[in-house]
This record gives C-alpha cells, sequence and structure tokens, in this order.
C-alpha cells in the first residue's frame, strides 16, 4: 500500500502459500498479456441493434466467442462515437470482429440506407417576407437592460408596471373563470 510502484504486489504470509498466490498472480497476468485488442469502427447508429433488446444480442456474441466487447463511453463518443472494442485472444477477436461487421452491414442495407431523406426544419422566418433565416431576436428586452451605471445587469424589477404590466402589483386582476365540466354544468 505505501509502495512508490504501484506494479510491485508484496504477497506475506506461509512461504507454501505466498509461493501459491504469487504463481496464481503471474498466470493472471500472463493470460492478460495475450490479449489481443482490436477497435473496429461501426457507425453509432447501428450500436443499439448490436446490443439488442436487454443487451441479448452482444451477450450472445460475448459468450459464444469468449470475447469483451466495449462501445464508446460518453467520453470516448466524442472523438471517436464508431468505435466498438474487442478484447480476447485473437481467432476470438476476429471471430466477433466478423459477426458484428456483417450485422453492421446486413442493418446498413436493410434499413439505414433506405431511410426516407428527413425533411429539413423550417423557421417561422421562412414565411414572412425578408424573414431572417436564423429565426427571430429578442432586443430590449428587460432582462437585458442595464439597471446600474457600470453597464452592469441586474435582476429585473418584477415591481415594474412598465417592464412586467401583467406581473407587477397592482397588474389586472384574473377574471373568476365559473368552474364547469367538460360534460357540461352540474345539476
Amino acid at each position: 500500500r505505501t509502495d512508490p510502484d504501484p506494479r510491485i504486489i508484496t504477497i506475506t504470509g506461509y512461504k507454501a502459500n505466498t509461493e501459491a498466490a504469487r504463481d496464481a498472480i503471474m498466470e493472471i497476468v500472463g493470460d492478460l498479456q495475450d490479449l489481443y485488442r482490436e477497435v473496429i469502427e461501426v457507425d453509432s447508429r447501428i450500436h443499439s441493434h448490436i446490443i439488442g433488446h436487454r443487451g441479448r444480442t452482444i451477450r450472445k456474441i460475448i459468450e459464444d466467442n469468449k470475447v469483451d466487447i466495449k462501445f464508446a463511453s460518453s467520453d470516448e463518443a466524442q472523438t471517436n462515437p464508431n468505435g466498438v472494442t474487442i478484447i480476447g485472444k485473437e481467432e476470438d477477436v476476429e471471430n466477433a470482429k466478423e459477426i458484428i461487421l456483417n450485422m453492421a452491414e446486413d442493418y446498413t442495407n436493410e434499413y439505414l440506407d433506405n431511410l426516407p431523406p428527413s425533411p429539413q426544419p423550417q423557421t417561422v422566418a421562412a414565411f414572412l417576407p425578408g424573414g431572417n433565416e436564423n429565426g427571430f431576436v429578442i432586443k430590449n428586452a428587460p432582462w437585458e437592460k442595464s439597471n446600474d451605471k457600470q453597464g452592469k445587469s441586474s435582476a429585473p424589477n418584477t415591481q415594474s408596471q412598465e417592464d412586467f404590466p401583467d406581473f407587477a402589483a397592482g397588474g389586472p386582476t384574473p377574471l373568476a373563470t365559473p368552474l364547469t365540466s367538460a360534460w357540461g354544468p352540474k345539476n
């Protein structure tokens, strides 16, 4: 625990037990060093199809091929959202890679290539003559005004009749709405 080098493992105990522990640790280290790791590119839109309902599909691939499969985490997704990492023995990794790439190709051919093009969203300005393509711009709103002499903006005065005519004290009184049912008045 206090060793400066975290790669050093200190085993204490009876000689026979420490030697058995050392051999077990060295076997685990040897297995880990023999692992093969490959990152393949699969369109991130297909990841959910590969994972399957409740992870059933990916678990079957993992169990059948004795590999570990990792999809890009939220941090890694910013640099490589399509990355899928497969870890295991080289032959098993190649088998799992072939299965995943075949699934991705089939899904792309069946669904993604046949999707109709999505319509571009239109703004309100597209319907107005001389409208701005970015939509509308709010100017001189109460929250944009600077209230002090140094130009710093402070919170708007919600008691101001000018800035908030319906919100400020003394605004119009709400009208009493009759309580009626969607089925008509109560008898």
